[in-house]
């Protein structure tokens, strides 16, 4: 079951079990675990977020992002989410989408 609340309507339809590119916000206290089988890439629309990267091949890392702030994500890893209390809002707010083509960005899972 999905802990994220959508908020706005999901660009793209949900397979069982996933979460659909969308706006999405995650309250405190939750967290939310991606497994994408494509390129995508997490941004951080409000608040702050510790973000744990993980795959097959690779040691896991853990980031934080603030709003604005975005993680390409490759597929195969493995990520989850959780909101990160002091930031001025007790929840998170981000997006997902399937990134369409290659897009050079400031961090890479």
């Amino acid at each position: 079951m999905n802990t994220a609340i959508p908020l706005s309507s999901p660009s793209v339809p949900s397979a069982a079990g996933s979460v659909p590119a969308g706006h999405w916000k995650l309250p405190a206290g939750r967290a939310l675990s991606l497994h994408p089988r494509e390129r995508g890439v997490l941004e951080i629309a409000l608040g702050r977020a510790w973000i744990t990267v993980a795959g097959a091949h690779c040691a896991s890392a853990d980031l934080v992002l603030e709003a604005g702030e975005y993680l390409v994500v490759e597929p195969g890893r493995h990520v989850v989410i959780e909101p990160w209390a002091g930031a001025g809002w007790p929840a998170v707010a981000f997006r997902w989408d399937v990134e369409p083509a290659v897009q050079a960005g400031p961090l890479s899972a």
